[in-house]
């Protein structure tokens, strides 16, 4: 604590930080009414706000938008009010509202060979600069300024030369604090697209709710898919192991094409800032095993059930379908949930300006099963084991569940223990500039995955044996003699 600085109950620091649930999106400090938060970094590698002066007794503004917070309204909420009553809309309990669905990829300049997968994010956004639609757009760009300790932040765009330059997938922590604030201190009313993640977004329409002029601002709400969030360390240690050191790490890049035979395996890669390149690391090599073995993840993650952007106007997502992943140019997936987005859609589809089939919404749930069972089931058994553990937890959509519980327990305890201890033990060793001490520092973990994996082949081989049995059973038993022949 600061000298001097009182700290209040009715603070995010008190409910949201010291619980290690928040996500670092920087709304709490962006409408912060006397500018008394601060985002910086955590010794976990997250971005947390801290006080920097004294917070207003009566104020607790910065509680009300956080998306990890306790709220009357809920993504539910908000979403029935925006979208429910217009003509044609349909509704899925994984993925929320949905007007009409999309796969396709853009055909404007080298935007697909640029994006993530099949650019239509980046193509949606320079269409609405181009028809005037919007005056500026908010999105995630690389932090170029001078003495920064980031790699990337949220930038305020106006032409389309830099929205295509910001194409791509950041897997880092970002916050809009100082983006939130140019806005609301704008003098003219310009109209803003925001793209963010699906906690960002339901943060952003809770302060829209407390703040008019950023209700006025905010023409489109624009959401990716979301699973998780890596704290910074995913990065620094990747971009490590291909032979950058941390402090040297100028830029990284996160699904290159390059040297892919499907869309799924890009390439990661850091940059020092002498301009070397790191080594390459294809996705199914070690990115994939921090990711799904919750390596440097943000705790948040584990209780947010949003993967859809359930609040936001457009969603874009990888095309994770069997149809579309052998193309190593990527395509895109949307779920569009206002006739304004379909319109636009549909007019760039006719104009020939990008590559676009509707598909039936359960397409979308199968390209996105292991997220929807990670936050839409598993979320239940994690809530249970956070209430075993009397972890402080604000309400969710979904409740907690025992069954989920103790039927995946291990699975549960495992990746909680690798997610709080990878995050340690790297902020200790990160400063050697070697990833073998954490290695072996991390072996007890890696000992006990690979154990768990073995245990869960075996069972995925007995469970059809068993069921087979079942069936062979019950067929004997409708033998009405009684004898078996």
């Amino acid at each position: 604590m600061q000298h001097g600085i009182k700290r209040h109950s009715n603070n995010v620091i008190q409910f949201i930080t010291k619980n290690d649930l928040c996500i670092g999106c920087g709304l709490c400090a962006g409408v912060c009414p006397t500018n008394c938060l601060l985002i910086k970094w955590s010794e976990q590698g997250s971005l947390t706000p801290v006080e920097v002066s004294n917070c207003a007794e009566s104020c607790d503004l910065c509680l009300r938008v956080c998306p990890f917070f306790d709220h009357d309204i809920t993504q539910d909420h908000i979403a029935t009010k925006s979208y429910c009553q217009t003509q044609g809309i349909n509704f899925q309990p994984e993925t929320g509202y949905y007007l009409a669905c999309f796969a396709g990829y853009s055909m404007k300049s080298d935007q697909r060979n640029r994006s993530a997968s099949g650019g239509m994010l980046t193509w949606f956004l320079e269409t609405l600069i181009e028809r005037g639609l919007v005056d500026k757009v908010i999105c995630v760009i690389d932090d170029n300024a001078s003495g920064t300790d980031r790699l990337f932040r949220f930038g305020i765009l106006s032409n389309i030369f830099d929205v295509r330059a910001a194409a791509g997938s950041k897997y880092y922590p970002v916050e809009i604090s100082e983006v939130i604030r140019e806005i609301l201190k704008e003098k003219e009313e310009y109209r803003y697209a925001v793209v963010g993640l699906p906690c960002l977004i339901f943060g952003l329409n809770l302060s829209m709710r407390h703040l008019p002029k950023l209700h006025r601002r905010v023409a489109f709400k624009l959401s990716m898919v979301c699973g998780q969030l890596p704290t910074r360390y995913y990065t620094e240690f990747l971009g490590l192991k291909g032979g950058v050191p941390i402090h040297s790490q100028h830029k990284v890049e996160y699904r290159l094409k390059e040297g892919t035979m499907r869309a799924g395996n890009y390439g990661f890669r850091a940059i020092g800032a002498n301009g070397k390149s790191g080594s390459l690391t294809y996705w199914e090599e070690l990115p994939n095993h921090l990711w799904l073995n919750s390596y440097f993840m943000h705790n948040a993650c584990n209780f947010c059930d949003d993967i859809f952007g359930e609040t936001a106007d457009v969603v874009f997502m990888d095309a994770w379908l069997p149809e579309y992943e052998p193309d190593p140019k990527g395509n895109s997936l949307i779920i569009a949930r206002t006739p304004n987005v379909v319109s636009i859609l549909n007019n760039g589809r006719s104009e020939e300006s990008c590559h676009l089939e509707e598909i039936d919404i359960e397409k979308i749930i199968k390209s996105q099963a292991g997220g929807i069972w990670n936050k839409k089931h598993l979320i239940k058994g994690r809530l249970f084991y956070a209430d075993k553990i009397k972890q402080w937890l604000p309400g969710r959509r979904v409740s907690a569940d025992a069954k989920v519980y103790y039927k995946n327990w291990a699975r549960i305890k495992l990746k909680t223990s690798i997610m709080n201890n990878s995050k340690r033990l790297w902020a200790d060793l990160r400063a050697d500039d070697k990833v073998e001490y954490f290695w072996a520092a991390m072996e007890p973990w890696e000992k006990r995955i690979k154990f768990l994996n073995f245990i869960y082949k075996i069972l995925d081989y007995v469970r059809p044996l068993k069921r087979k049995l079942i069936k062979a059973m019950r067929l004997i038993n409708v033998n009405t003699s009684g004898n078996i022949k």
